[in-house]
């Protein structure tokens, strides 16, 4: 026996139909959440390092005007304290690494993978 909707009821129909409607409303509004999230995800991570950015600034500047390498590094080291940070780099204007953190890191395949686009100049 082949199963078709024009020999429902419009009771069945209706329930189908309802049913349908909400489960798609359901998805729209559950993707509309998901992309406002990420977005605003982004945005507070955005602000927060561009927060530790400028609280880092005048310690690298002073370090990197007297070209002292290990103050330099020392500034960076208080990043331990964010476990999400994964890695910071200090550069110079022409483009040579200063300082880094961690450290012992100094290979900048990882930075080349992270800013293959060039935006942060």
């Amino acid at each position: 026996m082949k199963f078709r909707f024009a020999d429902l009821s419009i009771r069945w129909k209706l329930t189908i139909s309802l049913l349908a409607m909400a489960l798609l409303l359901i998805l729209i509004s559950s993707t509309a959440f998901f992309v406002r999230d990420v977005q605003e995800t982004r945005k507070h991570v955005e602000r927060s390092l561009t927060a530790l950015g400028k609280m880092l600034m005048p310690e690298s500047l002073r370090a990197l005007e007297l070209g002292d390498h290990l103050a330099a590094d020392e500034n960076l080291a208080n990043l331990k304290a964010i476990p999400s940070i994964v890695t910071a780099r200090i550069y110079t204007r022409e483009g040579a690494l200063f300082a880094a953190y961690p450290v012992n890191v100094k290979d900048t395949a990882l930075l080349t993978k992270l800013c293959s686009k060039n935006e942060y100049e």
